[in-house]
């Protein structure tokens, strides 16, 4: 009686090895693909719509689908997405005409002139915003053409 347990637990335990094997390769499969996905629009980085025509120009980027002066329009509400780090990394609203920059809990944090925000902070023309990797300039083309005048 006692074999034929140690015969169960043996199927079990080499059940549950092979198993996990099978949902490692199905990660590191499911991680290759993800790869191949066309980032050349960063849409899946940036998502927003609205807004009164400001928009964050790439400084610097460590990520190879980011390219420096790449310009990306911000909407009412924009969020920024780490796909590596956070899902949503930092968020930025347009509300009663300006613009607010909020970091979501992210693993590495969101820095406003090179100060990490641990509130939600106002932005303004020329502020510097680094995600990760990634440094931005906030530039409000409309406030710019305005004031000019």
């Amino acid at each position: 009686m006692l074999e034929l347990i140690l015969v169960g637990l043996r199927w079990l335990l080499l059940g549950i090895f092979y198993l996990f094997l099978a949902k490692l390769i199905w990660a590191i499969i499911k991680d290759m693909r993800s790869e191949l996905v066309d980032f050349s629009d960063n849409n899946h980085l940036f998502s927003g719509a609205g807004g009164d025509g400001a928009a964050l120009i790439v400084l610097a980027s460590t990520d190879y689908r980011i390219n420096p002066g790449t310009k990306i329009l911000l909407g009412d509400h924009t969020k920024i997405i780490d796909q590596f780090v956070s899902a949503q990394h930092a968020v930025i609203n347009y509300q009663e005409g300006q613009y607010w920059l909020a970091d979501r809990d992210s693993l590495n944090g969101t820095y406003l002139n090179e100060v990490k925000v641990e509130q939600t902070a106002v932005l303004a023309g020329g502020d510097r915003v680094r995600v990760g990797g990634v440094s931005f300039e906030f530039v409000r083309w409309a406030h710019e053409v305005e004031s000019n005048n």
